[in-house]
C-alpha cells in the first residue's frame, strides 16, 4: 500500500513539473483568459496544504513580536545609559541659570495676587457698576444729592419746613443743609445778568435795508468827491450799523423764527404778497361739522342768484385781482391739473371743469403748495442777492470799479476787458432783472445817463452804442446796460449789421415780431413784461429790439460779436475775456472825461 502511494506521489510530481515545463515554454503565447483560469485554479488547494499555511503564518507572527520585545528592551537600555550622567556635569555653575517653567510660575503668582487684590479692593476692579466708588469714593452717595427714593411729601416737607423763607419773584432759593460745606451759585440768575447786560450795550438804532443801502450810496460819492472827514463818518455809521445788527442777531432767541413777507412772482416779473389762509379767515376751518347738509338756495323770489354753493365764496376784488395778475401759464397749469386728476374718461372738457366746480376742493392743501412755493422762491431770491456782485450790499461787490453815482443807478467799469478804451456800463442800484420791470423813475435815470454819455464820447469824435441782453429771467440776474464807443466813421454802418443779424438770428419762423424799431418809441412800451428780450440803442433815440423766443440757441455776446466783427478784433476779447489790469487808472481817466458831463452833481 506504502509503494503504490509513493507512486501516485511520484506521478503528480511529474505532472506538475510537465506542466510548468509546458508553461515555461508557453508563458509568452498564452492570453488573459488563461492567465484568470489559472488564478481561479490556484485557490482549489486541499484542506491540508491550507493547515499548512496557517502554521506557517503563526510561526512568523511569533518571531515579529520577539523581535520588537527584543528592541524596546535595547531602547530602554539605552535610555538608562544616557540618563546616568557623569559627575562634573551635576556640578553647580557661578552663572544663574532660569527655565522657561520657573518664568511662567513666576507670571501666574502675579495675577492670582492681581485678582485677589481686586477682590479685597472693589473701588479699582474695572468691572466695578457703583460710580460712587471711582475717584477714591467710599461707594456711597454724598449727602448733596436729592433723596429720590423717599416719597415726594417728604421732599415737599422739607422745602417749606422755614415758613418764614420767602422766594424771590417765581424763582425758589436754593436750600442749604448742615451737611452742606460748599454752595454753588445759580447758573441760571448768573445768565440772566449776563444777558442784561449785554443788552444793555446793543445799540438801539437798527438801520433798515434802504438806510444802509442809501448810507453806502453816499460813502461811495464822498469817495469819488475825495471829501475824507465826510468818508470817516460816513464809514463809522456804517460800522455801528453793521454791528448794531450782528449784536442784535446775537442777542435774538434761536427759537425765534424770523417773519419774512411771502410773496409770487408771476412770468412777467409782478410779485404780490401771498394771501392769508383760509384758517385764518375762517374761525370754523378744521373742525368737524355735522352731516346734515343744508342745500344752498340759488333762486330768490323766482330769479336766479347764484348758480353754485361757493360762489360767495370769491369776491368782486378778488376775482378781479386773479384775472388781472394770472397768465397763460397760469391757467394751463390748472387746466392741466384738473385734466390729471380727472377718473372718468367718458367726460368732455365741460363735465370736467363742472365736477371740478361742484366738489368741495381741498383748499387747505392748495393753501399749503402755494406757501411752499413761496418760500422755495423766497430762499432762492436771498441766495441770488448774497452771490450778486452789482448790489451795494453783497460781499462780492467791487468798488473800486465804480465812476458815479446815481440815486438809483451807478456808472462803472466792467470786471473784464473792454472791446474799446471807455466800454463801461449802467446798473441799477436795486436788485432788477431787465428794464421792463423797472419803474418809471429810475428808467428815466437811465435815459439821462445815456444822453450824457453820447455827449461826452461826441466830444471826443467817438459814437456809442447802448444794447441789453435779457435773458433767463427766471434766474433772477442783475441787468446790465452796456456802453461800447467806437471811433465814428466805423460807426455809422452799425444800424444796418444790427438789422440784418437781428433778422437772421434764430428760426426762420417765429411767433413774434423779430425786428421791433424803436424810433421814436419807449422800450418799456414796445416790448411786453416777462418776456426775454435784446435791446440795442445807437444814442440818437433810434434803435431795434428782438424778442428771443429760443434762449439756449441765442449767443450771449451777440452784440459783442457784430461789433468786434466790424471793428476787426480779435475773438477772444469777448468769447474768453481777461480780467481788468490797471484799474485805478482807467476809472480815474473815466472820471475825467465824465466830469464836465455829470448829471449827478446838478
Amino acid at each position: 500500500g506504502k509503494v503504490k502511494k509513493y507512486e501516485d506521489s511520484d506521478k503528480t510530481k511529474l505532472s506538475k513539473t510537465g506542466a510548468m515545463d509546458e508553461r515555461g515554454l508557453k508563458k509568452v503565447k498564452k492570453s488573459k483568459k488563461d492567465k484568470k483560469s489559472k488564478k481561479k485554479k490556484h485557490k482549489r488547494y486541499s484542506s491540508s496544504s491550507s493547515a499548512s499555511d496557517d502554521e506557517y503564518r503563526r510561526k512568523k507572527e511569533k518571531k515579529r513580536n520577539k523581535s520588537k520585545e527584543d528592541s524596546s528592551r535595547t531602547n530602554a537600555q539605552n535610555v538608562s545609559n544616557n540618563l546616568n550622567r557623569d559627575e562634573w556635569m551635576s556640578l553647580p555653575s557661578s552663572f544663574g541659570t532660569f527655565t522657561k517653567s520657573e518664568l511662567n510660575k513666576d507670571k501666574n503668582q502675579e495675577k492670582l495676587e492681581k485678582k485677589q487684590a481686586e477682590i479685597y479692593v472693589p473701588g479699582q476692579s474695572n468691572r466695578e457698576l457703583n460710580p460712587y466708588w471711582k475717584g477714591g469714593g467710599d461707594g456711597l452717595p454724598s449727602a448733596t444729592t436729592k433723596l429720590n427714593f423717599l416719597k415726594p411729601n417728604f421732599e415737599q416737607d422739607k422745602s417749606h419746613k422755614n415758613v418764614y423763607k420767602r422766594s424771590d419773584n417765581w424763582r425758589k432759593k436754593s436750600e442749604t443743609s448742615k451737611d452742606n460745606i460748599c454752595e454753588q451759585p445759580d447758573v441760571n440768575i448768573i445768565s440772566n445778568k449776563i444777558e442784561v447786560e449785554q443788552s444793555k450795550n446793543i445799540n438801539a438804532a437798527i438801520l433798515t435795508d434802504q438806510q444802509m443801502n442809501e448810507l453806502a450810496a453816499k460813502l461811495v460819492k464822498a469817495e469819488i468827491l475825495g471829501n475824507q472827514t465826510l468818508i470817516k463818518e460816513l464809514k463809522e455809521k456804517l460800522d455801528g450799523a453793521r454791528e448794531a445788527r450782528k449784536n442784535q442777531s446775537a442777542t435774538k432767541d434761536k427759537s425765534t423764527d424770523d417773519i419774512v413777507l411771502l410773496t409770487t412772482t408771476d412770468s412777467r416779473g409782478l410779485s404780490r404778497p401771498l394771501p392769508n389762509p383760509k384758517a385764518e379767515r375762517d374761525p370754523y376751518y378744521g373742525r368737524k361739522k355735522k352731516n346734515n347738509k343744508v342745500v344752498a338756495e340759488t333762486h330768490v323770489g323766482g330769479k336766479r342768484t347764484k348758480y353754485f354753493a361757493d360762489d360767495d365764496k370769491h369776491s368782486l376784488h378778488n376775482m378781479f385781482e386773479n384775472e388781472r395778475f394770472n397768465t397763460t401759464d397760469d391757467q394751463n397749469k390748472q387746466f392741466a391739473e384738473i385734466v390729471a386728476k380727472n377718473t372718468n374718461p367718458n367726460d368732455d372738457l365741460e363735465d370736467i371743469f363742472t365736477d371740478k366746480i361742484r366738489s368741495r376742493s381741498d383748499d387747505h392743501k392748495l393753501e399749503e403748495k402755494a406757501k411752499n412755493r413761496a418760500i422755495r422762491e423766497h430762499k432762492r431770491i436771498t441766495q441770488t442777492l448774497n452771490n450778486c456782485n452789482k448790489c451795494l450790499e453783497s460781499d462780492k461787490m467791487e468798488k473800486h470799479f465804480m465812476i458815479a453815482m446815481g440815486e438809483h443807478v451807478y456808472l462803472s467799469l466792467l470786471p473784464t476787458e473792454g472791446l474799446q478804451k471807455g466800454h463801461c456800463c449802467i446798473v441799477p442800484i436795486k436788485h432788477i432783472s431787465c428794464s421792463t420791470l423797472l419803474d418809471e423813475e429810475v428808467w428815466a435815470e437811465i435815459r439821462d445817463f445815456c444822453r450824457a454819455l453820447t455827449k461826452m464820447f461826441h466830444a471826443h469824435s467817438m459814437d456809442v452804442v447802448f444794447f441789453e441782453n435779457a435773458i433767463f429771467l427766471n434766474r433772477r440776474p442783475h441787468m446790465v446796460i452796456q456802453c461800447i464807443p467806437g471811433p465814428s466813421k466805423d460807426m455809422e454802418l452799425l444800424p444796418f449789421y444790427f438789422k440784418k443779424a437781428i433778422l437772421e438770428c434764430e428760426g426762420e419762423w417765429s411767433h413774434n415780431k423779430k425786428l421791433i424799431d424803436l424810433k421814436g418809441k419807449d422800450l418799456t412800451k414796445a416790448v411786453p413784461r416777462g418776456l426775454p428780450y435784446f435791446w440795442v440803442d445807437f444814442g440818437d433815440n433810434t434803435g431795434f429790439a428782438h424778442v428771443i423766443e429760443e434762449q439756449d440757441r441765442f449767443p450771449r455776446y451777440f452784440a459783442q460779436e457784430i461789433i468786434g466783427g466790424m471793428l476787426e478784433l480779435e475773438p477772444s476779447l469777448w468769447r474768453h475775456p481777461r480780467k481788468q489790469s490797471a484799474v485805478i487808472q482807467k476809472v480815474n481817466e473815466l472820471a475825467e472825461w465824465w466830469k464836465p458831463f455829470d448829471i449827478t452833481q446838478k
